[in-house]
């Protein structure tokens, strides 16, 4: 295995090397050879010129439409190609020649687009690549060379100018950049490409540009400060070369082009790279990174940290002795209670029995993993990240001359390291521990035969690729109470211990967006939103919630209870003795009560559905209820997805799932299915006044364990689905929508609704109302209810009737709706209808506008419009983050947020 990933190093590094080199090597002035001309017609343009050899006045189109120019002026020059398969490209003579492109059919409201094109000049004439104005009305685009953002003469400068179909100044957007931001004027062929997203929040977000591969820092004129949101200019005939300008052909460019390309959506900046490298042009090193972004936190907000961390490492340290097992190992060593012991002074004959443990159970889990039939599931990754921590900080201080720390350091550098074939969170323990042991110990020669060296090199590429996916596409285990614990376990390493500035600034912003993530679902003191991995027994229990911990720690949450709990804290631990703190403005976001819609979207196929190539999640976050929604497709089996929750304090809440007792139980051991009518009979007997008394029972949530304890089944009766269901969020409403096979076993989904942790709960209609506060929901269930009265969950567990059911749900407060009896009025004029036969739910938003409508085979539309739910990476009141993105900015009132990982993590 390592052999190939050797090879695949080898080749990286060298092209990294050669890539370096090119940078700063006179690019051979030539045009774009065929590979580009492929590049680009693979991702199928809607306009594509080539600029062949002109043998007459028509240039053919060889995207989607069809379409072809035509030559104006006489005839331009050819110009060399590049090798024998080049085509050439055309010279235009900056006089009268120009391409005029006579096509209506790309239509006049586009919203999304991008523009590429290879380009050289060495002129500092004011002229035009691409410009449009219809007849009289100040409706166009224009990308002008040597011209600033007044539409002044000014070599050197680059002008993008857009205005939508408003017409006035506040709906322009125009945007400049200078030769010393990306010089295009030295007389070379450049490749220059341009995004536009009109339903971007900001100017910033709105428009990109790049030079050569690299993203380029765009200046945008103050005084036009409205974001387009439609381009209208295809109304009329675009020109290349110069400019349409009502009617009149002006602003002829002296330049030669090569496949000028238009495309009616964003692309991504993956493919921004790919084709620069097709068309045989040097990836630009701009925008080197700036070492001041590493942030050095106010000493108020230090000290405030530092205090709230003695306290989380002070709890840590009186549960040191904690006895609860897992299938993987004690908490106390895969979490690594050492780390506080050793944080924390006088503790240090605690820290080494502790560390000691460890040890032992690394071992004995890479003693079971090279057995025959071993398995390569267990917890040694969990714990040798903060074991390093501790060797990196305390080592010295600590138990000074103790062989512990010499056997330690043994075991890092024989770590039986994994190479991207386990999960996500263990994919990138494994490469921040080779990055890690390979920096400490570059000339050691570690377990599989290769010096740390190597390791720590590829490691560090394929860290940014982790990285990069995460930010730009998204998460596989987004939401994640646990796992986001257990990936900050690597980011918060490679923050504090890694030598290369960059990597660290790349931890920090990373770490930064975790931190945004759990922001946006805080509440109750915890976590709360829809999550594509989650564990019923954490939002049943808030208190247990691995968030918990965490969001005291990094924002002061307040909570209703004690903040801390002993589960899968490790991360936890490891941030209480780091240098990071979240930025101020995540701080404030986590805990602002003022009302608030965001949303995020994750860019994978998560699982084998056709077509399904994004899936995300609506939140509504007012001052006293929470709602969080996936926005997601029906269907196959998500084990731990929690798909809706309604959340008013840490034990009033209300989610829904299609449970299941009759998967085979590969966690707990044993491998058997589970006879579905002993489980179900568990379920019947009554709630015993007491928990049972077991190991780790005073944390134990009754009848629904935590992860890797005897008796975890997955998926379970509360937590994931063994059919999910289609749903979706939109404003305050949600829409669930379940079709469960006749051939199920549990013919039925059901809520978690505790009826006694309510203020009130009336029903009437298959409606059920419900107040806690000032706080309200309404949920309408067209099929009907039944609630349980007997056993585990009487008066918690609603069973839906039905295998084909949905839930409508609608949420309120008093600041919305004044009294309750004003938001019951409010939920019934919502109009729900249910159709049975064709599994389709709809129901009036509240804002008055057209039915909202959502099939459980067609997803969710609006006036016969289907909606789309692939929205931005981020998108909150204060700043939104687009998809393929790696550029981020908030702005609240605890102050701004800058985030640019472009350079980090190209």
């Amino acid at each position: 295995m390592f052999l190939r990933k050797v090879h695949v190093f080898s080749h990286r590094f060298a092209a990294a090397i050669c890539l370096s080199l090119a940078t700063y090597t006179t690019h051979s002035a030539q045009a774009a050879p065929l590979a580009y001309q492929k590049a680009i017609q693979n991702d199928k343009p809607q306009l594509n010129f080539s600029f062949p050899n002109p043998t007459g006045d028509s240039l053919p189109n060889a995207g989607t439409l069809a379409t072809p120019a035509r030559y104006s002026g006489g005839l331009p020059q050819n110009a060399t190609g590049s090798g024998l398969t080049s085509e050439g490209a055309t010279t235009f003579n900056g006089t009268n020649q120009y391409v005029s492109i006579p096509n209506r059919q790309l239509g006049p409201s586009l919203s999304k687009f991008s523009l590429e094109f290879v380009l050289k000049t060495s002129s500092t004439a004011r002229s035009t690549l691409l410009g449009v104005f219809d007849e009289g009305i100040t409706q166009g685009i224009s990308l002008d060379l040597n011209t600033n953002a007044q539409d002044q003469v000014m070599p050197g400068s680059t002008r993008f100018f857009l205005r939508d179909l408003t017409g006035p100044n506040q709906g322009a957007l125009c945007a400049t950049f200078l030769t010393e931001d990306a010089n295009i004027y030295d007389g070379r062929y450049h490749h220059l490409l341009f995004t536009y997203n009109g339903s971007a929040p900001t100017q910033h977000a709105a428009l990109q540009a790049f030079v050569d591969g690299a993203p380029i820092a765009l200046s945008f004129e103050p005084s036009f400060m409205g974001v387009p949101r439609r381009f209208v200019d295809f109304s009329f005939n675009p020109s290349l070369a110069a400019r349409n300008a009502r009617g009149a052909i002006v602003n002829f460019a002296p330049v030669t082009l090569d496949e000028v390309a238009f495309y009616a959506n964003t692309l991504p900046d993956a493919t921004v790279i790919a084709h620069t490298r097709a068309a045989d042009i040097p990836i630009a090193t701009r925008h080197p990174m700036k070492l001041d972004e590493l942030r050095q936190p106010n000493p108020a907000a230090r000290a405030a940290f530092q205090k709230r961390a003695n306290e989380l490492l002070d709890f840590v340290v009186q549960h040191r002795d904690n006895p609860m097992k897992t299938v993987w190992g004690n908490y106390r060593n895969f979490d690594c209670y050492a780390l506080a012991c050793l944080a924390l002074e006088g503790h240090d004959d605690d820290a080494r029995r502790l560390l000691v443990e460890t040890l032992d159970m690394i071992d004995h889990n890479f003693e079971v993993e090279r057995a025959p039939g071993g398995d390569k599931w267990h917890l040694a990754d969990f714990a040798m990240e903060p074991l390093l921590r501790g060797y990196f900080k305390y080592r010295t201080t600590h138990l000074p001359n103790d062989p512990v720390w010499e056997r330690l350091s043994h075991t890092a550098q024989t770590f039986f390291f994994h190479y991207g074939d386990l999960s996500e969170n263990h994919n990138l323990l494994h490469l921040s521990l080779r990055y890690l042991v390979g920096q400490t110990w570059p000339d050691a020669t570690l377990a599989d035969g290769h010096k740390g060296s190597v390791h720590m090199a590829e490691a560090d590429a394929d860290i940014r690729q982790w990285m990069n996916d995460w930010v730009r596409q998204g998460s596989t285990e987004w939401g994640a109470d646990i796992y986001y614990n257990i990936d900050m376990l690597s980011l918060l390493n490679l923050y504090d211990f890694a030598k290369d500035p960059s990597m660290r600034v790349a931890a920090q912003g990373m770490l930064d967006l975790f931190a945004l993530d759990e922001a946006l679902d805080s509440y109750a003191g915890a976590a709360v939103g829809a999550a594509r991995r989650g564990y019923g027994v954490y939002r049943m229990d808030i208190k247990q919630s691995p968030s918990r911990p965490l969001q005291y720690l990094w924002f002061n949450a307040p909570s209703e209870t004690s903040p801390f709990n002993l589960n899968f804290i490790g991360g936890v631990i490891q941030a209480a003795t780091s240098d990071y703190l979240p930025p101020a403005p995540i701080v404030w976001i986590a805990n602002s009560r003022a009302p608030q819609e965001n949303s995020t979207t994750h860019q994978r196929g998560l699982w084998p559905i056709p077509g399904l190539d994004s899936i995300g999640k609506h939140t509504l976050r007012l001052s006293d209820v929470m709602q969080s929604t996936m926005n997601s497709p029906g269907g196959g089996g998500r084990y731990t997805e929690h798909v809706w929750q309604i959340t008013m304090n840490e034990t009033a809440l209300v989610f829904a799932n299609h449970p299941t007792a009759t998967v085979p139980i590969s966690i707990a051991g044993g491998g058997a299915q589970q006879d579905l009518a002993q489980t179900i009979a568990v379920y019947s007997q009554p709630r015993p006044a007491n928990p049972p008394v077991t190991e780790g029972a005073w944390y134990w949530t009754y009848a629904n364990v935590p992860p890797g304890h005897q008796g975890d089944v997955r998926p379970g009766y509360w937590q994931g689905n063994l059919v999910g269901p289609r749903s979706f969020g939109t404003g305050s409403l949600s829409f669930l929508i379940f079709d469960i096979p006749a051939d199920n076993p549990l013919p039925f989904a059901h809520l978690y609704l505790p009826r006694a942790e309510f203020d009130e709960v009336r029903e009437a209609n298959n409606w059920v109302y419900l107040r806690k506060g000032t706080g309200y929901a309404a949920l309408w269930i067209p099929t009907g209810y039944t609630p349980t009265k007997t056993g585990l969950w009487a008066d918690t567990e609603w069973k839906i009737n039905g295998r084909q059911s949905a839930v409508l749900s609608f949420i309120g407060n008093a600041a919305t709706n004044h009294t309750f009896d004003v938001f019951i009025t409010r939920a019934q004029q919502l109009q729900p209808q249910w159709d049975a036969q064709n599994l389709t739910l709809s129901a009036l938003p509240s804002d008055n506008a057209p039915r909202v409508t959502v099939s459980y085979t067609d997803g969710p539309s609006t006036g016969n419009q289907k909606i789309d739910t692939k929205g931005p990476r981020f998108q909150t009141p204060w700043g939104s983050m687009s998809l393929g993105t790696r550029t981020l900015s908030l702005k609240t009132p605890a102050g701004q947020y800058n985030l640019d990982l472009r350079a980090a993590l190209r």
